[in-house]
């Protein structure tokens, strides 16, 4: 009487115990498809984006002058907390009455302390266009009281108080600005649209 052999077959109808064509050309597929799903499904971490005000939030770098109340850190445009520059296309009164560029001397004044410098700036809210309004410090020296104290800026008292102070320091000496007279920047921005 003859046996026969019975053979068993594993689910994708191969022999067990034996590597099939079907068994090496499934893992021929799967080694040649498993880089392309890896790419699918890995997704690389972002570009570095560069500065970012997060956290802290915090930013240092730099600075570059834009204009009396607004620099740049590391291609960031900030707009200096608390304070209002006259503009850059402003012209002021001295004191004896004559017409001066009071804009370009605040951006020459705080282009002369600061720019080049390096300076962390404290992130307090975004303007609307766009700028980061921090408040910045070359050091232990608060950028937005220099300006304020040294007469080129005026607190901006409609964002609050922080610089009041400081300007009125600065009248009582008669200094940038208040040597002679001024339109307020926000005034003169309203009268003169770009």
């Amino acid at each position: 009487m003859s046996r026969k052999r019975i053979v068993r077959r594993s689910p994708f109808g191969f022999r067990r115990g034996r590597v099939g064509l079907g068994a090496l050309l499934l893992i021929a597929i799967v080694w040649s498809i498993a880089p392309l799903i890896r790419q699918k499904t890995f997704t690389p971490p972002p570009a570095d984006p560069g500065p970012q005000m997060s956290g802290g939030p915090t930013l240092t770098g730099r600075a570059r002058v834009i204009d009396g109340d607004t620099i740049e850190l590391s291609g960031t445009r900030i707009r200096i907390f608390g304070i209002d520059a006259p503009e850059k296309h402003q012209f002021c009164q001295d004191g004896t009455g004559n017409r001066y560029g009071c804009g370009m001397r605040a951006l020459n004044a705080l282009e002369g302390r600061i720019d080049g410098q390096t300076l962390v700036c404290e992130k307090r809210d975004t303007d609307r266009y766009g700028r980061s309004v921090a408040v910045c410090r070359q050091g232990d020296a608060d950028v937005g009281a220099w300006m304020v104290e040294s007469g080129w800026a005026v607190a901006y008292r409609r964002y609050g108080g922080d610089y009041a102070a400081a300007e009125d320091r600065a009248r009582g000496r008669r200094a940038g600005i208040w040597a002679g007279s001024f339109e307020n920047p926000a005034d003169w921005r309203r009268n003169h649209p770009r």
